[in-house]
């Protein structure tokens, strides 16, 4: 029972302390957060490139497809 009644004395010092110490709890997470923010704006840059890269690729397939195509009905028409 004596140490439920054995609480830490809280003093302006302690109090400071203990906001200090949430603070520079509070903005390590931030840190960490916006580290992992800048790393998700990465792969998310690299992934729209690769798809721009790949809409592009498949456009010119399918324009050299077109273009075969063409070739083959003048070639089979003369």
């Amino acid at each position: 029972m004596e140490e439920l009644l054995k609480r830490p004395r809280l003093t302006k010092e302690s109090t400071i302390h203990d906001i200090a110490s949430s603070i520079r709890e509070i903005s390590e997470s931030v840190s960490a957060i916006s580290g992992k923010y800048r790393t998700l704006l990465k792969v998310n840059k690299a992934l729209v490139l690769y798809m721009q890269n790949d809409k592009k690729r498949q456009q010119i397939s399918a324009l050299n497809d077109i273009q075969s195509d063409l070739e083959q009905t003048r070639l089979a028409s003369d």
